[in-house]
């Protein structure tokens, strides 16, 4: 198994490993840019990207691996031949533009509104730009971005202000005092809607700021106990996009396959919550890119597993992904039984997900699909919860986690008949 596919298997946070999975999704974005660009007659802006990739390589490649970015490219090639096609006809100009503003290219460039808006990726949204179709001129100096029209002149003056109400840029938090603990709240780019969810609207300042207390307070949580956790999340998660509360009983998050470093989720109840839900959907994304450089399983298994987590019946991908990113979340639950004030739910949550993890592994080992890199993947992780298994918890929160569990799996097996 190469060092990367065991770093990531046993749980080791190794920089080296994630920025192997940056580059990869870097690649994948470019080709995605190439493969639009030969449909597209936009000569102007291929151009300035080109111009950009040459004038700070790394701030511009820093750019297109963004986890929007992705999705953007995604969704453009998806719809490509289509009628749909033209929903963001001006991606590339857009992505231009962008591109300029982070690497310091002094451009004028030509750009298409779409539903009365020009949104550049990573840097914000022009509103109020008029009829769909119509093409403005974007002005870029010094890393600020202007556009004068019959309404006048929309300009985003720096990072933290705005000269014109027209103008929405996207906004940050900051969740930790290291490098990398700054994150984009994206309330505005319309391709958020890739994670297939429904994401808030522009959130109030002071709703705003209620996400960046709620984060710096997870923040704190994963530094006091599970620094590693931390830096891992720090280094992978760039964008979060909230999301509308449907139950207030029920707190969502979910990544999207083409946007690595994102993550969609409502506010959470608590930052132990959250700070638990960044662990887990770190995982996941994770995964995503993993499964997109490595095959595990044979994708043609028509199998239907137990995942004691969900009460449907799940394919192997899905049984795959949860046993992984329940394994990290197991970690981080039973280091946060130190919080006194989180001891009890902790220890209850961490037996619980410990007798799903068996089950999860116990499936997944003997799951005739596995490639030799997802034996080997998967043997790696019986190691890793081995540790976990050996946690010693009271005897009477095992005891309710048991009949919890055997109560979960019945209902599943009535449910959904026998499993794989």
């Amino acid at each position: 198994m190469p060092d990367e596919l065991a770093d990531l298997a046993s749980g080791v946070h190794r920089p080296a490993t994630l920025r192997t999975l940056r580059a990869a999704q870097l690649s994948r974005h470019l080709l995605l840019l190439r493969h639009l660009a030969a449909t597209a007659a936009d000569h102007e802006a291929l151009a300035v990207i080109d111009a950009a990739r040459v004038h700070d390589p790394e701030s511009a490649a820093a750019l297109l691996a963004e986890p929007m970015v992705g999705a953007g490219l995604t969704q453009a090639i998806r719809r490509s031949g289509t009628r749909a096609s033209r929903s963001n006809p001006a991606l590339l100009a857009a992505l231009a533009a962008a591109l300029a503003a982070r690497t310091g290219l002094d451009i004028d460039i030509k750009i298409q509104v779409h539903n009365d808006l020009i949104m550049i990726p990573t840097v914000g949204m022009l509103t109020g730009m008029g009829t769909a179709g119509q093409t403005v001129e974007l002005r870029i100096r010094d890393s600020r971005l202007s556009v004068a029209d019959s309404a006048g002149t929309a300009a985003a003056s720096d990072d933290s202000g705005v000269r014109n109400s027209r103008w929405l840029g996207l906004r940050q938090i900051t969740w930790g005092d290291k490098p990398g603990t700054t994150l984009g709240i994206d309330d505005i780019d319309p391709c958020r809607d890739i994670f297939q969810n429904q994401p808030t609207d522009r959130l109030s300042n002071e709703t705003f700021t209620d996400w960046q207390t709620m984060f710096a307070d997870a923040g704190q949580l994963l530094a006091r106990h599970a620094t590693d956790w931390m830096a891992e999340a720090s280094a992978v998660l760039r964008t979060v996009v909230p999301l509308r509360i449907i139950d207030s009983h029920i707190s969502q998050s979910v990544t999207a396959r083409h946007a690595f470093g994102a993550v969609a989720m409502t506010m959470p109840p608590s930052p132990s919550d959250l700070a638990v839900s960044i662990v887990h959907e770190v995982q996941h994304s994770k995964v995503n890119a993993l499964l997109q450089l490595e095959s595990m399983f044979d994708p043609d298994d028509r199998g239907r597993y137990f995942a004691p987590w969900r009460g449907d019946a799940r394919p192997i991908w899905g049984l795959f992904h949860g046993v992984y990113a329940f394994l990290a979340v197991a970690d981080v639950l039973n280091r946060m039984r130190a919080e006194p004030v989180e001891e009890r739910a902790a220890e209850k949550e961490f037996a619980a997900i410990r007798l799903q993890l068996r089950s999860g592994l116990d499936s997944l080992a003997q799951a005739p699909s596995l490639t030799e890199s997802g034996r080997l993947f998967v043997a790696a992780m019986q190691k890793r919860f081995s540790t976990l298994e050996a946690v010693e918890v009271s005897p009477g929160t095992l005891r309710s986690a048991t009949q919890a569990f055997d109560s979960v799996r019945a209902e599943w097996h009535k449910r959904n008949g026998r499993a794989n």
